[in-house]
């Protein structure tokens, strides 16, 4: 037979134990959005950095276009200049000198 304090007992225990599910059920809630929160944020910074690489690896190839093309006109400049009655022997001295 449940007696009174048993009763009372069972019922101070459910009041204690009520609370703690809901807090931890709170608790979990709020583990998952945050977990979630991290998750954006490395997608985020993910992205941030491809964007960074990306425009890096852009800038590094107009700066090669550029020095190829810098060095075609020098190359030219230098071809233009060459005597036209001995070419031969000046592109030896110029192959020797570069």
């Amino acid at each position: 037979m449940i007696t009174k304090t048993t009763r009372r007992l069972w019922l101070y225990g459910l009041c204690l134990l009520a609370p703690a599910l809901a807090v931890g059920g709170l608790a979990l809630g709020l583990l998952h959005r945050e977990r979630a929160r991290v998750a954006e944020r490395e997608r985020a910074a993910v992205e941030s950095r491809r964007s960074s690489v990306e425009s890096r690896a852009r800038l590094i190839a107009e700066n090669v276009e550029l020095l190829v093309a810098e060095a075609g006109g020098a190359l030219m400049a230098t071809l233009e200049r060459s005597p036209a009655s001995d070419p031969r022997s000046h592109l030896r001295d110029w192959a020797a000198s570069n």
